[in-house]
C-alpha cells in the first residue's frame, strides 16, 4: 500500500477528469492538492513503471495560480482560501 504525504478529504485515484473537477467546484479539493497527490504518485511508481519522462517542476505554484484566477466572485467555494 502506497503511504500518502499529501492528505485531501476524498481520493481522486479513482476519479474521472470530470468527478475531480466536480469536486474542485464544489471546493471539495483543489488544484493545489490535486498536483502534489501526482507528482507524489510519479515519484512513488515512476522507478518501476518508467512511464514519466519529464515533470513541470513549477506545476505547484502553477496549481495555485490557476486557483486563484477561476476564483472571480464571493460566491466560489474556495474564495475565502485563496484571497
Amino acid at each position: 500500500m502506497s503511504k500518502k504525504y499529501t492528505e485531501a478529504p476524498i481520493d481522486i485515484l479513482e476519479m474521472s477528469i470530470l468527478e475531480i473537477q466536480n469536486a474542485v467546484d464544489l471546493g471539495l479539493i483543489d488544484y493545489e492538492t490535486i498536483a502534489r497527490i501526482y507528482l507524489e504518485r510519479i515519484e512513488e511508481y515512476n522507478d518501476e513503471f518508467k512511464a514519466v519522462i519529464s515533470v513541470n517542476e513549477n506545476i505547484v505554484e502553477q496549481a495555485k495560480s490557476v486557483m486563484k484566477s477561476t476564483l472571480k466572485t464571493e460566491e466560489s467555494p474556495n474564495f475565502l482560501v485563496y484571497q
